[in-house]
């Protein structure tokens, strides 16, 4: 929970409004799991973690730095997911048992950010075009829990957004542009490619030394 937790919900409810079938979909094997989370967080976790946030009644969860109240019964998994999605600054994605017994699949989902490129946008553009000033470091908190009575797998995490100004005026450029260097000196140079390096290491590690 931080300063920005109330800027951030609202761009996530505007998303979540504005792009409801990408960032919000459930199949009728997750309902019990969705359920089984939303019960969780709403009557436990979040009033116990965030009890100066968070305040627990009878028949809702009281947001006190929104004002919302939280129906502790959702309307339906979907409507439960939305709730979530408007309330939780963090991705949250259901992996339910398979049907035919063989390991997990994608059950349900709320994620306002998930991570990834525009491939078909980035088409035909050159490094030299991306604008320093609209460039981030992306850290995520990532989680896995596994729901004790469906049995299913949540896998959650919250994004931070720092921007690249930021960092080199905390006089932390060097550090991170030997980091990104560091991606193909590795163990595992193919990072390095998974991360897209080849598009954007090159001019960052320059501006981060400049």
């Amino acid at each position: 929970m931080d300063r920005t937790y109330l800027d951030r919900l609202a761009i996530r409810t505007s998303i979540i409004r504005d792009h409801t079938p990408t960032v919000l979909q459930a199949l009728p094997s997750s309902y019990a799991a969705i359920q089984e989370l939303y019960t969780y967080l709403t009557t436990v976790y979040l009033p116990t973690r965030f009890p100066t946030i968070y305040s627990l009644t009878p028949t809702y969860l009281l947001n006190k730095a929104t004002d919302h109240h939280i129906p502790l019964t959702p309307s339906s998994p979907l409507q439960a997911l939305h709730t979530l999605g408007t309330n939780i600054d963090t991705e949250f994605l259901l992996l339910v048992p398979s049907p035919d017994g063989d390991g997990y699949i994608l059950g349900g989902f709320i994620a306002c950010f998930p991570s990834g490129f525009d491939t078909q946008a980035l088409l035909e553009v050159e490094a030299e075009e991306f604008d320093i000033n609209d460039t981030h470091l992306r850290c995520e908190r990532q989680l896995v829990h596994r729901l004790p009575q469906t049995n299913a797998l949540v896998f959650s995490f919250k994004t931070y957004l720092t921007p690249l100004t930021q960092v080199k005026e905390e006089g932390l450029g060097e550090e991170l542009a030997e980091a990104i260097e560091g991606l193909r000196k590795g163990s595992v140079p193919e990072i390095h490619y998974y991360k897209r390096g080849p598009l954007w290491g090159e001019k960052v590690t320059a501006y981060l030394r400049s």
